[in-house]
């Protein structure tokens, strides 16, 4: 398979294990709304020793928004589809722009604790809302709700396996908040 270079890619989910004798996989995605994105004909790229490799969808099978059992072409067995049990999938987030861009950041970070550097766990992501030039994170923390820019020069590391987002955010920007 020829290796490629994604601009501009993200890592949407990884392969559990293979699903039949015939080189079907089970895929879980890190985020949902991908249903419209890959479908049969496009292409899956598997990292293989950190570069991407795109890899044909013959057929998909959803089983959740965040879950389906793939068949690639050219991984015609269980031997072959278990030399990918555990890779990583990327996928191109120029690409993605074709979902709606709200509910594709909201199915992103859904959940998510957020952690600042300074003041620890500020809560679980219940919603992103759009303004004027900005999207904002609605932040639940007990009874009350954080309103966070959600600009990358905030965001330190993002990750979606523990379903955590840390930021650096500047000094009283949480105290800002009713």
């Amino acid at each position: 398979m020829p290796v490629w270079e994604l601009e501009n890619s993200i890592h949407i989910g990884e392969i559990h294990k293979p699903h039949s004798y015939l080189g079907s996989v089970k895929v879980a995605f890190f985020m949902g709304g991908l249903v419209e994105v890959l479908i049969p004909d496009s292409f899956l790229f598997i990292e293989i020793t950190g570069k991407p490799v795109p890899y044909k969808i013959e057929s998909i099978q959803w089983t959740a928004d965040d879950a389906a059992l793939v068949k690639l072409k050219g991984i015609d067995s269980e031997e072959t589809a278990s030399e990918l049990k555990g890779k990583k999938l990327t996928y191109s987030a120029n690409a993605l722009d074709d979902l709606e861009e709200e509910d594709d950041d909201m199915l992103l970070v859904a959940g998510f604790e957020v952690i600042d550097e300074t003041l620890g766990s500020l809560g679980k992501i219940i919603d992103v809302m759009d303004t004027a030039g900005q999207q904002i994170l609605v932040i639940k923390n007990g009874e009350k709700e954080i309103l966070v820019p959600f600009h990358e020069d905030f965001i330190t590391d993002i990750n979606p396996k523990k379903k955590t987002m840390k930021m650096n955010l500047p000094d009283g920007l949480t105290d800002l908040n009713p």
